[in-house]
């Protein structure tokens, strides 16, 4: 991506945290971000299943982005 020109994050790392906990009980990481726009989750699968999805639009969420 930066050969073409593309600002990207790698393993961007975010806290998840339970109900009003204020101390974080896990983190979980986006594989990448592009242009602060694109959500780029990558799988080693042959078949995308339903949870893929989930986690992918749970990221958006919590990144505040709309495309993935």
């Amino acid at each position: 991506m930066s050969q073409v020109g593309l600002y990207f994050k790698r393993e961007i790392e975010q806290n998840i945290f339970y109900k009003d906990l204020e101390k974080p009980i896990r983190t979980r990481r986006a594989n990448c971000i592009v242009e602060g726009k694109v959500l780029v989750e990558l799988k080693a699968t042959i078949n995308l299943e339903d949870i893929h999805l989930a986690q992918v639009l749970n990221y958006l969420k919590v990144h505040k982005l709309e495309i993935g």
